[in-house]
């Protein structure tokens, strides 16, 4: 089961979009054999790229399994239009047969490699962070509905933003904000920006490193208990593996 999640997602590490100029460094680290965790980012044409970061529900091989399930359906639905038409779909067809009330937390985006412009939607999911290269934060939490897999009906909205030239995009799931320490404190969202001003001029690799060695350090010897996930992805020139 283990690997053949393993050979559904991307594997961890870097990637670079070609003639874009759009960098991405991925963290995969499930707290058991399997994990509801899922990420991903393609191509859908030649100027729109796909990305997006999820958190299903319980654990083991039953989220896993609904995990790969809508993995798939981003995917093949790829093309159904804006970022919460895309959503609202998958979530029409995951909340067929889903007797057990899994359901899955999402932050989908498409990006104009173009223009510039993220269009996103954010389904019961943590914020994404868009760091300048100055250090200005801005969130990107709207509501735009519910998780995935409960309200067969749900019509999902998006939002737009602008990145620009320098700018790390940061998506994760709760396995870093719910990390704890040995005092039953969570690391959350205070922990990221007690770091976002180091991240200046720095690669998405080196940011990603910053932050997993931030939530290891806090958390001291707490044996994980929930996947940790992450992607940040740069605006700019870098050195990376080609994406296929």
């Amino acid at each position: 089961a283990s690997e053949i999640q393993q050979g559904i997602l991307p594997p961890p590490g870097n990637y670079q979009i070609p003639r874009t100029g759009i960098s991405i460094h991925s963290v995969f680290k499930p707290a058991q054999i399997v994990s509801g965790d899922l990420y991903n980012f393609f191509m859908i044409d030649d100027n729109h790229l796909l990305i997006n970061i999820g958190d299903v529900s319980g654990g083991g091989v039953p989220a896993a399994l609904f995990m790969g399930v809508a993995h798939t359906l981003v995917k093949s639905n790829a093309l159904a239009g804006t970022a919460g038409e895309i959503v609202s779909q998958v979530n029409k067809q995951l909340s067929r047969n889903n007797s057990n009330q899994f359901f899955l937390t999402l932050f989908l985006g498409i990006l104009h490699t173009e223009t510039g412009t993220l269009n996103y939607c954010n389904a019961g999911h943590v914020p994404t962070f868009l760091v300048s290269s100055n250090g200005n934060v801005k969130e990107l939490a709207d509501p735009h509905g519910p998780p995935l897999g409960l309200v067969h009906n749900t019509s999902y909205k998006n939002s737009n933003v602008h990145p620009k030239q320098g700018d790390r995009l940061i998506l994760y799931t709760d396995g870093i904000t719910e990390k704890a320490n040995e005092y039953g404190d969570y690391f959350g969202v205070d922990g990221f920006y007690a770091l976002f001003n180091q991240f200046k001029s720095h690669s998405p690799e080196e940011i990603a490193g910053m932050i997993v060695k931030s939530v290891g350090d806090f958390a001291g010897k707490t044996k994980a208990t929930n996947d940790l996930s992450l992607m940040v992805i740069g605006f700019d020139k870098t050195e990376a593996v080609e994406l296929s």
